[in-house]
């Protein structure tokens, strides 16, 4: 008997069908041929006469829907298990009493919690108004040198202006305000109009709210800031002013967005109260019941089609699906659990849902195909013989293609 050599390795699935077609139709054609009684008895072609074909393309199918569910399965349940604050678990919600008062946001892992707020104040930045004033009206400026500073917390600056006789007070007005807005951008000016009379008048607003923001004019030489009314602050630059349970007051300067990290609160501040403002925070179960729905659902479904592929693939998988899902609830019984905790443990204890889940996942993606099959099944040995026949086989003269295993 001749030895058997390697000859290739098929590169790909369809390539291989193609080859056992091939061969069984030669073969065929060759049997039916009017000089077969000149031969030797073609030689059987076991794999064609044996092996189903159509099997092998139901196998792989069935896997690649097993694998793909499985998947889809794994990504929920490494969510779930994901030990950073992000993890579905320690999701927060808030419930506010009094929403026109202060927006709450709860970080992930925030401590469930119901807290009192109270707010004395707001943040507020310095406004100074002038007076309003006729456009073309001649300017009560005095005519020559004005100079006067602008002064912030963090820097002084001063303006030059020689005025003009008739000078009107837009004219006045005009070069003021930009010569604030050019000289420090802590400081916002403009002009406003009265809709009705016409008139206009200079605003002065910091840039940035609370105390750090104040700022005030002074007139060096001439009356430029006390003619147009600038040293009077329409409203004073202040910090806003809270407490939390009944602490200790907390300044800052702003009221939109307060961190809190050792309560896991975000705070935005929206008016002062006369009452202590509540507000709880909880798990947020609308989205762990939204994630156990999900998760629910994708083992529903590989449930499912290692059901429907009973005949092909081992039912130890199956089998084992069953046994993780014997000890995890019902999803109408978690819609009424309010045990954080005892959910907790459930899903991801060390002998909870998701860490079997995700032992029985890993397991069917890092075995070999083969593994995954039924072998009692009939037609996994003829699936077998199709993986083995992959590598191996020779040519041989009159004799059709002699696979190995089958000399």
């Amino acid at each position: 008997m001749l030895p058997i050599r390697p000859v290739r390795r098929l590169q790909s699935y369809e390539e291989h069908l193609d080859f056992y077609r091939y061969s069984a139709t030669a073969i065929t054609r060759r049997a039916q041929s009017p000089y077969a009684h000149m031969r030797r008895k073609a030689a059987s072609f076991p794999y064609a006469k044996e092996a189903d074909i159509e099997a092998a393309e139901r196998f792989a199918v069935a896997l690649a829907m097993v694998l793909a569910g499985s998947a889809t399965l794994k990504g929920l349940a490494e969510q779930l298990a994901d030990p950073t604050a992000s993890q579905a678990l320690n999701r927060r919600a808030v419930e506010n009493g009094n929403p026109e008062a202060v927006h709450v946001k709860a970080e992930p892992g925030a401590p469930v919690a119901e807290y009192t707020l109270e707010i004395r104040r707001l943040a507020a930045p310095q406004i100074s108004r002038t007076a309003y004033f006729t456009p073309d009206a001649p300017t009560t400026i005095r005519h020559g040198l004005n100079r006067l500073v602008l002064a912030t917390r963090q820097d002084n600056k001063e303006l030059q202006w020689l005025s003009g006789e008739n000078m009107s007070h837009k004219t006045a007005l005009t070069w003021l305000k930009n010569s604030i807005n050019a000289a420090d951008r802590k400081v916002r000016a403009s002009l406003e109009k009265d809709p009705e009379t016409g008139r206009i008048r200079l605003v002065l607003e910091a840039a940035a709210s609370g105390a750090d923001g104040a700022f005030f004019l002074q007139d060096l030489e001439g009356n430029m800031a006390s003619a147009t009314g600038l040293l009077i602050k329409d409203q004073t630059a202040a910090d806003a002013q809270f407490r939390i349970n009944g602490g200790d007051w907390q300044f800052v300067n702003d009221n939109r967005v307060i961190l809190l990290p050792a309560l896991g609160l975000q705070l935005q501040l929206l008016s002062a109260t006369t009452s202590p403002a509540v507000f709880s925070v909880a798990p947020d179960w609308d989205h762990i019941r939204e994630k156990l729905l999900q998760l629910n659902t994708a083992m529903d479904v590989l449930e499912q089609r290692l059901a429907q592929s009973a005949d092909y693939l081992n039912p130890r998988f199956h089998r084992e699906l069953l046994r993780l899902r014997e000890t995890f609830p019902p999803e109408e019984e978690l819609r009424d659990s309010g045990q954080l905790a005892e959910l907790a443990a459930l899903l991801t204890g060390g002998h909870g849902l998701i860490p079997g889940l995700l032992a029985l996942i890993r397991e069917m993606e890092s075995v070999p195909a083969e593994e995954l099959l039924n072998r009692d099944n009939s037609r996994y040995k003829r699936y077998a013989n199709y993986l083995a026949s992959r590598e191996w086989y020779s040519q041989l003269p009159h004799q059709g293609l002699l696979l190995n295993r089958f000399l």
